[in-house]
């Protein structure tokens, strides 16, 4: 199987503080201007394309200064995904659908969410769909996988953290950005399944895919009227039918995440290479 090389400049410990530092400024930024947006009477689904963006915006900047002035890059090799490994995609997919689905019975299990939590998740799948579409299912997945994957777990790898508390620190970073325990518990799970692809992989277009899938999976079940925004594959199907597909679905990441081991891209880069120019 071909893999490709790419050159990528890698923070030390205290660039990354003040990458996590660049990261809270965008987010007050990006909340003060939801408040100014709101008092003009910007709708709820515009007004998350045009904020959620700025809180990644100071990061991505300093991320190309430092990215295109640097001496020394690391030399990063990845799993390409062209024709010959089309089947990865899939997997990939599949793989995000199962993990959602088991971890469906975990949010059944929480304390039943507070109403006003409820109406911010339903207005931000209601409105537009194009530009739902656009924040959810585009943006979300490219900026969060970036800083999360691409960014923290490669640097906590590449500065001598070993893989399994990169994957769980960069999971758990992930998780706290969403805010709230209903959505940052599934969140946890699922951006350790993440790393872990991008570990085994070194590719992040994967982590993006399988963002992308749960996103919009979950935005076409919002946009089905019988189905309230904050129902779970657990409350409405029929029990025996979940739990079957539950085992089902456990199997699949097993079976999965056993294709997915046997690739061993990240763990082979230990070479820094200076840069040509």
């Amino acid at each position: 199987m071909t893999k490709s090389f790419k050159g990528v400049w890698i923070p030390k410990w205290g660039e990354m503080i003040l990458i996590i530092v660049l990261f809270i400024l965008g987010v007050v930024c990006s909340s003060l201007l939801a408040g100014i947006l709101m008092n003009l009477g910007v709708g709820q689904d515009l007004l998350m394309l045009l904020t959620y963006p700025l809180m990644f915006l100071f990061v991505f900047i300093y991320f190309c200064i430092r990215n295109a002035s640097s001496k020394v890059y690391r030399t990063e090799l990845s799993v390409p995904v062209g024709r010959e490994n089309r089947s990865l995609w899939l997997l990939v997919a599949i793989l995000t659908f199962a993990a959602s689905f088991v971890m469906d019975a975990v949010n059944e299990a929480m304390p039943p969410m507070p109403e006003w939590l409820m109406q911010a998740l339903s207005s931000a799948t209601g409105g537009n769909f194009i530009i739902n579409f656009l924040s959810v299912a585009v943006l979300a997945p490219l900026l969060e996988e970036w800083l999360c994957r691409g960014l923290i777990m490669r640097t906590l790898y590449r500065n001598g953290v070993k893989a399994f508390w990169a994957i769980v620190l960069s999971a758990l970073f992930f998780a706290l950005i969403h805010g709230n325990p209903w959505q940052a518990i599934p969140a946890f799970a699922l951006g350790c399944l993440f790393g872990y692809v991008y570990y085994k992989t070194g590719n992040l277009w994967l982590c993006i895919l399988m963002h992308f899938t749960n996103n919009f999976t979950s935005l076409m079940i919002s946009q089905i009227e019988e189905v309230p925004d904050t129902a779970t594959w657990f409350s409405i199907m029929p029990q025996g039918c979940y739990w079957v597909l539950f085992v089902v679905f456990i199997l699949t990441l097993i079976l999965g995440v056993s294709q997915i081991s046997r690739f061993n891209v990240m763990n082979s880069q230990d070479i820094s290479t200076p840069s040509q120019g």
